[in-house]
C-alpha cells in the first residue's frame, strides 16, 4: 500500500516509472493480490496510474496472476473513490464502498 498526500508517484516520467516498478517487484515478491495506491488528492495523475498499468503487465509474477491495481482518493475527506484498473486496458471501474 501507498498513501500520499499528492497525486504522484515521482516528480518526472522516470522517477515515476521507476517507483511503479519498484512497487510492482515489491507485490511480486509478497505475492500480492492486490496494490492499492492511496492519496488524500481527488484523483491519481494520470503519468502514475499508467506507469503502475504499466509496470504490473511487465512484472513476472509467481503462477501467471496479476494483482489487482486499486486506487483509494480523496482520503480524509467525505468523498473517498475507490475504483479498480484493468491491467490491460487501463479503464478505471469504481468499487463499492465496504463501509459505512
Amino acid at each position: 500500500m501507498e498513501a500520499k498526500r499528492n497525486d504522484q508517484l515521482g516528480s518526472s516520467a522516470a522517477k515515476t516509472r521507476d517507483a511503479a516498478r519498484k512497487r510492482a517487484l515489491i507485490g511480486a515478491y509478497l505475492v500480492a493480490d492486490e496494490i492499492l495506491l492511496g492519496t488524500t488528492q481527488m484523483d491519481w495523475s494520470p503519468r502514475s496510474v499508467k506507469a503502475m498499468t504499466d509496470a504490473n503487465r511487465h512484472q513476472q509474477w509467481r503462477g501467471g496472476v496479476r494483482p489487482t491495481l486499486r486506487l483509494l482518493t480523496g482520503l480524509g475527506t467525505e468523498t473517498v473513490t475507490d475504483e479498480v484498473v484493468d491491467l490491460d486496458t487501463g479503464q478505471r471501474s469504481p468499487r463499492p464502498a465496504r463501509w459505512s
